[in-house]
Parts: structure tokens; C-alpha cells; sequence
């Protein structure tokens, strides 16, 4: 049995496919392949969903163009998962914006998000582990520079963070983010205008010139989009600023404890619906 998808757009599908395949091939004990098409788009995010299949038991063959789930010899029980870095980004902001620190952040896992780390240690801040969690001091000297290609779910929380340095900031590769839950990069385009900078599009890149100061009243819509919705928040913190959102709500797709946590910094925040 196989299944056939494209790849060029997202690395999601062919995710999804594989752990369809993996719990198939439990029930058939056949074995079931995955196969793409075309260059895949973030390919680190596929290779997560198979190092944590193969922690779980399964057994893997690899090809260049597709993965097939042949056996499975692990119990019950699945391997504790470290937090996800497309959410820990926003965490590691406010905390920076806040003092505060974040539990449970493993800066060593393989994640492609984990990317996050560099970037703060090139625009000049520090991750600090303590007893609370980590913690990111210092003060921003530089801009930032990131891929889409490696990093694509990122790209909207550093775009926020982009739109608080002292200095312009480069995204590239960014055609990838249009084919999201919402087109991202109207959307990061949306949230740098509201904080008072600009962005300038060019084929596949973003140059993004920071305002002197985030402004204090920023109104933006998500679009549907749990990323859009948490960036433009992060924004907010980042800024000091008050946030009139349309579509808070979403960000139970991927983060349903997100105004929660956010909450525990003295964020004061009315009318989430639920």
C-alpha cells in the first residue's frame, strides 16, 4: 500500500500521511509506504514525525523520495515529547519583554523552530537556565536573518520579534508561508504596518525596517491562523502595547492554553471566546 503526495508546499502532509501509515500498519501489519514529489519544503519537520516513530517502535526504510513503515517491535508506551518550539518562540519573547522565565524548554531538541535560539544569540540575548526555567536577558544590537525553507512556522513570531529590533531585519525564502492556514506573508506584512514599520517584498525575500517604537494601539485580524494570532500577541508584549484582535480564538488549533500562559506575565485580557 502506498500513499502519493506533493511536496513542495508543506512538509504536512506527508507528516500526516506517515503517522496514518504507522497506526495502519498496526492494524495490518502490512507494510505501508509514503511517498513524495518534488523537492520537500521543510523537511525537518518530516524528520521529527520519523524520529519520534522510530522512538515509538516502528521501523523505518528511507529512500530519497519516501519513508515506509515496515515493522514495529516497541510496547504501549510512547517516549515523553519535549515541548514544541513553534510555541516555546512565543514564550521565550514575552519572557525576554517580562523577566520571567520558561519551564520545560529542551534547547537541545531536534526541532526545526529550535532555530529560535540562534537567532536571539545573533541579535545579541542570552538563554540562561534556572531553577524556574529559561530565562533570555540582554539587549538587542542587531537585526535578525531567517529561512523559510528551514524554519517556515517560525517566520511569523520573528517577524514580530523583527519589528523590536534596532535594526532592519531579512526573511527569506518566504513564498512557502502562502500556502498556510492563512497567506502568512500578507499577514507578516500586516503585523510589521501595524507596529509602525514597513516591509519591503522582492521575489522570495522580506526585508523588514523596524519602527523607533512598536506602536502602543495595534488592531489585526488572524485570518484563521493560530500563528498570525499568537504573533500579533507577542507583538503586543514586545511592545508594551494594547492589542485589539479579531480571531484570538484560533490559537486552540495548536496552543488551546496560549492566553492562559500568557496570563501568568500580568497580560490582562478580555473577551477570548472559547
Amino acid at each position: 500500500r502506498a500513499f502519493h503526495v506533493g511536496a513542495a508546499l508543506t512538509s504536512q502532509y506527508a507528516s500526516s500521511l506517515l503517522l496514518a501509515s504507522a497506526a495502519l500498519h498496526l492494524r495490518t501489519g502490512d507494510p505501508i509506504v509514503v511517498e513524495w514529489s518534488g523537492e520537500m519544503a521543510s523537511a525537518g519537520y518530516l524528520n521529527l514525525t520519523a524520529e519520534w516513530l522510530a522512538r515509538s517502535g516502528f521501523a523505518l526504510n528511507r529512500e530519497r523520495s519516501s519513508i515506509t513503515v515496515v515493522g514495529h517491535h516497541g510496547g504501549e508506551s510512547i517516549p515523553p515529547v519535549p515541548g514544541d518550539w513553534s510555541s516555546i518562540g512565543y514564550l521565550l519573547l514575552a519572557a525576554w519583554r517580562s523577566g520571567g522565565a520558561v519551564a520545560n524548554v529542551d534547547v537541545e531538541a531536534a526541532h526545526p523552530d529550535r532555530a529560535m535560539v540562534q537567532v536571539l544569540q545573533d541579535v545579541g540575548v542570552s538563554l540562561n537556565p534556572s531553577p524556574e526555567g529559561v530565562r533570555v536577558t540582554g539587549e538587542a544590537r542587531a537585526g535578525l536573518r531567517a529561512s523559510g525553507h528551514e524554519c517556515p512556522d517560525l517566520l511569523p513570531t520573528l517577524a514580530a520579534l523583527a519589528s523590536a529590533l534596532p535594526a532592519p531585519s531579512a526573511l527569506t525564502d518566504v513564498s512557502i508561508l502562502r500556502g498556510k492556514e492563512s497567506d502568512r506573508v500578507q499577514g507578516i506584512v500586516n503585523l510589521v504596518e501595524a507596529a509602525g514599520g514597513t516591509v519591503a517584498l522582492r521575489d522570495d525575500f522580506a526585508a523588514i525596517d523596524p519602527p523607533r517604537a512598536i506602536a502602543k494601539r495595534l488592531r489585526l485580524d488572524a485570518h484563521g491562523d493560530h500563528r498570525m494570532a499568537m504573533s500579533a500577541a507577542t507583538l503586543a508584549i514586545l511592545g508594551g502595547s494594547e492589542l485589539i484582535l479579531q480571531g484570538a480564538e484560533h490559537v486552540a488549533k495548536s496552543f488551546p492554553t496560549f492566553w492562559d500562559e500568557i496570563r501568568k506575565i500580568g497580560v490582562e485580557i478580555e473577551d477570548v471566546a472559547p
